[in-house]
This record gives structure tokens, sequence and C-alpha cells, in this order.
């Protein structure tokens, strides 16, 4: 994945946290160039060579679990500034802490909005009783309050993103859709 970059939010993560790979190029060894060519008439390849037109159901679940792994580029964010406690720190150690930001919040809260409005109200108590996946997402929730209830001193951001996160986990069939439009940037 490192090696191709088809998802903006990738290289927004990437540009962000200045994460890159990097590569040693040897004088035997040749250095391949950016693009190749061969998905200019409408076809790509799969890992193991076959040739499929770039509409084929592979390449959109690869696109989709692309889009769904950039929630961990805030995530990242959201421990490192965790783990930046400022009371505890040396004067040496002292270094600014790393600013959150309220954008993811603020993606969450347009989310949770938009499924309040296509859905009726909740009236009973959450009980993760339809399925494993159900199951799966309660105990993601439950996770989240985990982690607001012990985020300490980190930026008061960090604490409603794990609020909002888990309050998201309440609308198990539509989570997955949020997390293919989410497109984190701080």
């Amino acid at each position: 994945m490192a090696s191709t970059i088809t998802k903006i939010s990738h290289l927004r993560c990437i540009l962000r946290t200045g994460t890159c790979l990097t590569v040693n190029w040897t004088k035997t060894s040749r250095k391949p160039k950016m693009y190749t060519k061969t998905g200019d008439k409408g076809f790509s390849s799969t890992y193991n060579g076959e040739r499929r037109p770039k509409e084929d159901h592979v390449f959109e679940a690869l696109g989709t679990t692309d889009e769904l792994s950039s929630i961990q580029c805030v995530l990242q964010d959201v421990g490192s500034n965790i783990a930046t406690p400022r009371s505890y720190a040396r004067e040496s150690h002292n270094s600014p802490q790393p600013k959150s930001s309220s954008q993811p919040v603020a993606d969450l809260e347009s989310c949770l909005d938009a499924f309040a409005e296509e859905l009726p109200p909740l009236t009973n108590f959450i009980s993760p009783s339809v399925g494993k996946s159900s199951a799966a997402l309660h105990i993601a929730r439950t996770v989240c309050r985990q982690a607001e209830l012990r985020s300490g001193e980190a930026d008061p951001d960090v604490a409603t993103f794990f609020n909002r996160y888990s309050a998201l986990q309440k609308y198990p069939p539509w989570c997955f859709s949020f997390f293919v439009a989410l497109q984190p940037v701080i």
C-alpha cells in the first residue's frame, strides 16, 4: 500500500505525518517510473497479474478498503496527542504538544446528524443482539468509551473525538458508509 498511493486521504496522512517509503537505490537496481501506462486503456492488474477492467468489483473493494483504513491517520494523531502529557514531562521534553484538530469531530458530527435524520429515534438501550457484526461494533463502542475516559491530559478534542466516534457505532448498518466517506485532515 505504501508504494501505491491511490487515495487522497492516504496522501494527506503521509504529507501530514512525514511518513514516506524510502528506498536506497544501488547502481545495479533500476529506479521504477511513477507511471506504467498499463492502465491507460481501462484495465488494471490484480496482485497475481490478472488483467481486469478498472470498474471490476475487486478494484472497487480495494478502493473502499483504502478509504476505510484512512481512519488510522486520525487514530495515530490521537495517540500522539495522548502520548504527550504536559504535566509529567521534564523540561528537556517539554516540546509543543501535538495539537489535535476539531475537523474529525466535525466530520463525525455531520455523519451522526445525517444518520439521525434518516433513522427513527433510539428508544431502547443499545444491545448487541443482531449478530456478530453488531456485537463487534458494541465492543468497539465500549472501547471508545474507555479511551475517552482515559484520555487524560490530551487535548480536549481527543475526548470529544472518542465520544462522537463511539456514538457513531450506534448505527451499525450505516457505520461502513461513514468510514468510506471519511477524508481526515488534521
